[in-house]
Formats: C-alpha cells, structure tokens, sequence
C-alpha cells in the first residue's frame, strides 16, 4: 500500500513512529483538510463536519478509601453508603477463625 501524499509530502500517519503518535498526527491532517474543504466550497467547517459526541458521564470516585487512616465522620459514612448489614458480614468474614484450633493443653 502506498502512502497517501498531501501536498506532495507523505502523509505523517505514514511515518509516524508510534499509534499515538499516528493517531494525533492524522486527527491534525483531518482537520487541515477539513479547514481547506470549507475555504475551497464556501461551506462553513461545522456544516460538513459530523455531529460533535455527547459527552459520556463521569464516574465520580469516592477518594475515602485511598487513605489508609480514616475518621469516626469517615467510617460512619462508610457504613451509610454500603450498609450496616454487609459492613458486620465483612467484620464476620475477616475475623473468622481459621480452622482447625489447636486446643489449649
């Protein structure tokens, strides 16, 4: 396959050396190209460009748990946001004995 020539120069998605690289490289030849359309036909850029994407919703993380140390406040909160029931099942869990005990002599 021959690489596509934009004014006589490879097109730098041909000689790009990473895929980010390439990737931004032919975003920037598109627009170019998109730029020249709408000042050769008279058309205004937005016209011929597709539909801008709605943006995706973000998912707000919770920074509580990213600290090893945390506040009465905090954990109260904690337990609040995942309920009482499911933080003693977790208490239950982690302090279950391992099995088998060795019986006091």
């Amino acid at each position: 396959m021959t690489p596509l020539k934009y004014n006589g120069q490879p097109s730098p998605a041909s000689t790009a050396t990473s895929p980010a690289i390439a990737d931004k490289q032919r975003r920037r030849l598109a627009r170019k190209l998109l730029k020249d359309l709408a000042a050769f036909t008279a058309v205004a850029v937005h016209e011929l460009a597709p539909a801008p994407r709605p943006p995706r919703p973000r998912r707000q993380l919770n920074r509580l748990l990213y600290r090893k140390t945390l506040t009465d406040a905090e954990l109260d909160m904690l337990v609040i946001q995942v309920g009482g029931d499911r933080m003693l099942k977790a208490v239950d869990r982690y302090t279950r004995p391992t099995l088998p005990l060795i019986a006091a002599e």
